[in-house]
């Protein structure tokens, strides 16, 4: 128990590595999926998209960002033998994996409408080009970097990193907090959340926290409390869209049966002697997650809106479409990440914080 809260945590296995790394791909593919549903609306007057759009978006999405939170917090705590020493060594760290990749990809969303023009050779929107050049600077940093009047930045997708970012300065406090208070800080991070309900870290500071606190302690749950737990999880998504519940709290504890059950139940369909060098496929695709979180907004909705014109906006259409957006982009996302690290590696090691 004190090692844990103190960060010095037994040695990380191999498996459980590659687990950290399967689980992030798997939860950026439901991320695109939540993107996904956002990019076109969704067509009312069928009940198999709307279920399909709500099993996947509605019910499995809702765990994507959580659980990356609760890897970052793991990793984060992670192996702090110097103690709070360490805890400023990592925040110095995060300046090259977090901070410059967020501000990246923070500027070349609001130009990539500007660009794309200019590789296409065609006019650049003149209206767009005034609404930049009309916002005063310290708005358009406002809006670039922080909330653009949706809580959001404008590239919407970037709002974890950017609480991720804020965590991980307050991560000194946390680190008192999980020493002083252990198990307790989590409930306590709740009830700032309760009373500060406007600061929107505090949201992802609760699984940051707890990933922390749990994921190396929950890594050999009975099969039996897996099942269990990821039944009740769906009994309360079910009961949610049943009787539209939306208070906060009641979607932190879905979530948090949510995360823990699919989370155990990778270690009882992957086998233990599985290494994910020796997968080529899954080793190789596990390398650009980041590559495609950062960058998968919005051309997988270009690609939405293609789909869609393809298969016509109808029951068929918009189920097709949606399901068909992701898988269509990351091979392309891949293709377009393996060049850069190709070709211009340094510009890639930038890009995302050399990983």
């Amino acid at each position: 128990m004190k090692m844990l809260l103190s960060g010095k945590s037994k040695d990380m296995t191999q498996f459980f590595s590659d687990k950290l790394r399967v689980v992030s791909f798997i939860s950026i593919i439901l991320v695109m999926y939540i993107h996904s549903m956002d990019s076109e609306g969704v067509y009312q007057g069928a009940s198999v998209s709307v279920i399909v759009r709500n099993c996947i978006s509605g019910v499995l999405g809702p765990c994507a960002v959580p659980m990356f939170f609760a890897i970052s917090g793991y990793l984060f705590f992670f192996s702090l033998r110097n103690g709070i020493s360490d805890v400023f060594l990592k925040i110095k760290k995060r300046v090259n994996t977090l901070l410059i990749p967020f501000v990246i990809a923070a500027i070349l969303y609001p130009l990539q409408p500007i660009l794309k023009a200019v590789i296409l050779n065609i006019t650049p929107d003149k209206d767009y080009i005034q609404l930049i050049k009309d916002l005063p600077v310290i708005e358009t940093l406002k809006c670039m970097f922080y909330d653009s009047g949706t809580n959001h930045p404008w590239a919407y997708h970037l709002w974890f990193l950017r609480d991720l970012i804020i965590i991980v300065i307050a991560s000194p406090l946390l680190f008192y907090l999980r020493r002083w208070t252990g198990y307790l800080s989590v409930i306590v991070i709740v009830a700032l959340y309760a009373f500060f309900p406007d600061l929107s870290f505090l949201y992802g500071m609760i699984w940051f926290v707890a990933g922390s606190l749990f994921l190396d302690s929950i890594r050999e749950m009975p099969l039996l409390k897996v099942i269990a737990m990821f039944s009740v999880f769906l009994a309360l998504a079910i009961c949610r869209f049943t009787f539209d519940i939306e208070p906060r709290y009641y979607r932190i504890i879905e979530i948090a049966f949510g995360i823990t059950s699919l989370w155990c139940m990778y270690d009882y369909v992957v086998n233990p002697n599985f290494r994910l060098k020796d997968s080529k496929v899954l080793n190789f695709v596990c390398q650009f997650t980041f590559f495609l979180y950062l960058f998968h907004v919005p051309t997988l909705h270009a690609i939405y809106k293609g789909l869609l014109g393809v298969f016509g906006k109808n029951e068929f259409g918009y189920t097709l479409t949606y399901l068909l957006s992701p898988v269509v982009f990351i091979p392309l996302g891949l293709l377009a990440g393996f060049i850069l690290k190709k070709y211009t590696p340094i510009i890639y090691k930038i890009i995302v914080g050399n990983r």
